[in-house]
């Protein structure tokens, strides 16, 4: 009678250890995981973070009209020049001008 005792205590015992242990791991790997992302929920928020204070929004987002003048157009965020619009004309002689004027 006393064995069974001892050995249900120290199964219990055993038990309880066991499960303790492993929720602090849970914890320990959210925590790792959320520091792998420069403290940010996940990957893509992280990312986001990137592009916006490396500036990479500023070229590779599209422009549209606004009253106040060309904004970034944020339904088209990081997209690049839209494929069906044709490249702006350039008068390269008038660039070619100008540059040698500015360059004197």
């Amino acid at each position: 009678m006393k064995t069974k005792l001892l050995f249900i205590c120290f199964t219990l015992i055993f038990t309880a250890i066991l499960f303790n242990g492993c929720s602090e791991k849970e914890k320990e790997s959210a925590e790792v995981q959320k520091n792998l992302h420069g403290g940010y929920e996940s990957q893509v928020k992280w990312g986001e973070h990137l592009v916006m204070i490396g500036g990479c929004n500023d070229c590779h987002t599209p422009k549209k009209m606004s009253p106040k003048g060309p904004v970034p157009d944020m339904e088209l965020t990081m997209s690049g020049h839209p494929a069906a619009l044709p490249p702006p004309e350039v008068d390269r002689a008038e660039m070619e001008k100008e540059r040698a004027c500015c360059h004197t």
